[in-house]
Parts: structure tokens; C-alpha cells; sequence
């Protein structure tokens, strides 16, 4: 089991991007089988398989000792106040970081709010070259505003020094190509040696998918499926699935890896059953049987609400092609999750929705007219395409795994 320690000035429930970050990367370190340690001025843990040291020392001089900090940036680093501080530093984190191999230090290399610790850290880093080390920059004091901030190039020349100059065998990463040029302008790091990780977001967590949803989400991949169209309807023969797949049949062309989930289960009236059968003749057919999945497959109890919420969250369009309903309740699920539905052209449709819907005679429309207008809709709802960038692209367990997994291990 590998070893690795996160470094920063706070850590929740301390307010502030930074800080919520680590937490989150470190839970997904925790839960790939690394021992993790949390090295902080400030914070609390309540995760037992996150061990969390709290040392007042690594906290902003702004909290502790505004005077020193004060001194050391207009009169530079030769005083015994600093000194002092400095070797405190290096003293405790030489004990804390002892059987540690990754060392991760989240923006304390490139602020200025604890000086002593970059100049303690730097002598650590000197003294263990065996350790592998990585500077995750996401905030530079010279950096401000998508500019650089030339009004702040006042600072004593020692502070200057340590926090523009690379340090020997340090992996400097930024969060976006934006900040890593930035970057190469306030400090003598080439373009090359910056690596850019993206920051992403806890996808399960933020949508709050329940377990069973998330497990289908990873074992089908549904993450890298686009379009993810929608039917949350039970399989009934008037609920007019058939058509539905003949829509995905035609779109299939155009978006070989969509998928087609239907939420509901299979009556185990005969005539049902049949049906079903006949929707699976289809399917087959139709050479669509890894594009349709039929969530009774994997679930033999009804959906709870939350699941239920969870596919709309997911979902970039919904299929409810009825050939009959007294009402249609996922018109305002639908509504509510903000997921764009396609409808049959039902009255009662039109009763709830009036001309706020986009309708579908289909009696009279072949299933391949109607891809048209879908096509349309996922070329050029931005919204809809940006939240396919954002499953595809920014989970932060992905990111982990992809880009920072392979840099520690290289």
C-alpha cells in the first residue's frame, strides 16, 4: 500500500475551494487503497480511513503571526523570528512526512502566507530525494485576474526568490492551460515542465446518485454514452417502446455509442409478457443490444423516487411516445429535472403542457423524420453539450485515475 500525504494551510471545515478539494481527492485516494495522510494548520476528519494531523504551525501567518509575516515581506528572510519558525517547520513535518512517498502540497509553495514553510520545505525536499513530490498549484500571489499582477512585484527580493524560482525535483502542476502559461511568466519554470490536471467534480456526489444507479453508471459506462435517452415507462404494449426503438435505430447511425434505457418493469400479465418478448425480437433485429437496456433486467422492485430523479439527472432527452394516457406524469419530471422530452401529440399532453413541448404524430411520422429534430437538439443545445463534456471529461475520480495515478507511479 502506498503511502501519500496532502499538505495545506486548511483543510474543511474550513471554507474555501482549495480546501474542499483535498478532501475529496484524498477520499478517492483512501478508497483506491493508498494510506492517506492529511497534513494541515487547521480542519477536522470524520473519515476513519483518513488520518488527519492538525499543525498550527503550516497555517497562514495571516491567522497566526501577522507582525512576522509583515517583516519578512518587506525585509526579507534573515531574522531570528523566521529562522526559528522555519526550523519548527521542518522539524515536525521531518516527523509527520517520515514514511510517506507522495507528498502533495496544494498552493503553499506559491503564496505567501506561510513563508517559513517553503524555505523549511525546500530544505526537506534537499535532504530526501527518494520522495516524490508534487507542487499543485491553483493560485499564484503574481497571478490575478486571468493577468499577471505586476503591481505586487514589490516584495522583498528573498520572497521573491522563493516563490518564482523552480525547486529541484518538484512535479509542478497547474489546474488549466490558462494558469500554466500564466505560470511560466512569474517564475523561471519552463512551459514544459508544468503538467496540467484539471479539476473536476464528484459527479455521484453532486447529483447525490444512489448506489445502485452509480454501479450502473460504472458497469455500463454510461458516463461515455451519448446521447443517454430516456423512457420512464413501464413495458406496456400502449406505452409504445417499438417506436421508440426505431428511433434509436435510425440515430444509431448518426451516434453509434447512445443508449436507451427504460425504467419500468414487465407485467406478468400473459399478454405483457408478450409483448416484451416481442421487444426483445426487436431489439435483436435491429442489432441494438448494446444500445437498449432494460433496468427490470438488473432491479426486481420499483424504482425508488431518488433512482428515479437520478436518470433524469443523467438522462439528455426523454422518449414518452404513449399511444394512450389520462394524464403523464413525466412531463413535469421531466420539467423539473430539466431534461428535454419528446411526447407523442397526446390532448392531454397539450392540456398540461400546451405548446411548450415538442410533439410527435406518430401515426403519420416515420421514426426516421423524427431524428431530425433530435439531431438538431443535441447539435445545438449547448447546455446539453456541455454536460456531455462534463460527464465525459471532468469526474474527478477519472481524473485521478487517468492523469495523477500515472504521474506518481511513472
Amino acid at each position: 500500500m502506498k503511502k501519500i500525504a496532502f499538505l495545506h494551510f486548511a483543510y474543511p471545515p474550513n471554507v474555501g475551494g482549495v480546501e474542499f478539494f483535498i478532501k475529496e481527492q484524498a477520499e478517492i485516494f483512501s478508497h483506491l487503497g493508498y494510506d492517506v495522510l492529511i497534513l494541515t494548520g487547521s480542519g477536522k476528519n470524520n473519515n476513519k480511513n483518513v488520518q488527519l494531523i492538525e499543525l498550527p504551525l503550516l497555517q497562514s501567518l495571516y491567522n497566526t503571526d501577522p507582525k512576522l509575516l509583515e517583516e519578512i515581506l518587506s525585509k526579507g528572510i534573515n531574522n531570528e523570528s523566521f529562522k526559528k519558525l522555519s526550523n519548527e517547520i521542518e522539524e515536525k513535518i521531518s516527523e509527520f512526512l517520515q514514511d510517506r512517498e507522495i507528498i502533495i502540497v496544494h498552493n503553499m509553495l506559491s503564496l505567501i502566507f506561510n513563508i517559513p514553510f517553503i524555505y523549511a520545505f525546500k530544505s526537506y525536499i534537499k535532504k530526501h530525494p527518494e520522495k516524490k513530490i508534487i507542487s499543485w498549484v491553483h493560485d499564484h500571489k503574481y497571478i490575478g485576474f486571468d493577468r499577471i499582477r505586476t503591481n505586487d512585484f514589490l516584495l522583498h527580493k528573498d520572497v521573491n526568490a522563493l516563490i518564482t524560482e523552480k525547486i529541484e525535483g518538484v512535479i509542478y502542476v497547474t489546474i488549466s492551460e490558462t494558469l500554466k502559461r500564466l505560470l511560466t511568466k512569474v517564475t523561471n519554470l519552463e512551459y514544459s515542465e508544468i503538467i496540467v490536471i484539471p479539476n473536476g467534480i464528484n459527479i455521484k456526489e453532486f447529483l447525490e446518485i444512489d448506489d445502485f444507479v452509480w454501479q450502473l453508471v460504472e458497469e455500463r459506462s454510461l458516463r461515455s454514452k451519448f446521447p443517454i435517452i430516456l423512457s420512464p415507462v413501464n413495458i406496456i404494449d400502449r406505452k409504445n417502446i417499438e417506436y421508440s426503438l426505431d428511433i434509436i435505430f435510425h440515430l444509431k447511425e448518426l451516434y453509434p455509442n447512445l443508449i436507451y434505457i427504460v425504467t419500468g418493469m414487465v407485467s406478468h400479465y400473459k399478454e405483457r409478457e408478450k409483448y416484451y418478448k416481442l421487444l426483445l425480437k426487436k431489439i435483436e433485429k435491429l442489432d441494438l443490444k448494446n444500445n437498449v437496456l432494460f433496468l427490470s433486467q438488473y432491479l426486481k422492485r420499483s424504482m425508488h423516487k431518488s433512482e428515479i430523479h437520478d436518470f433524469y439527472s443523467l438522462a439528455d432527452m426523454i422518449f414518452y411516445f404513449s399511444k394512450s394516457e389520462n394524464f403523464g406524469l413525466p412531463l413535469l419530471e421531466a420539467t423539473l429535472a430539466k431534461t428535454p422530452i419528446l411526447l407523442s401529440n397526446l390532448n392531454v399532453f397539450k392540456e398540461i403542457g400546451n405548446e411548450n413541448f415538442s410533439y410527435v404524430d406518430t401515426e403519420k411520422t416515420p421514426a426516421k423524420e423524427v431524428v431530425k429534430n433530435i439531431v438538431d437538439l443535441l447539435e445545438n443545445d449547448k447546455l446539453l453539450l456541455m454536460n456531455r463534456i462534463v460527464k465525459e471529461n471532468y469526474d474527478l475520480t477519472d481524473i485521478v485515475k487517468k492523469n495523477l495515478i500515472p504521474l506518481i507511479d511513472k
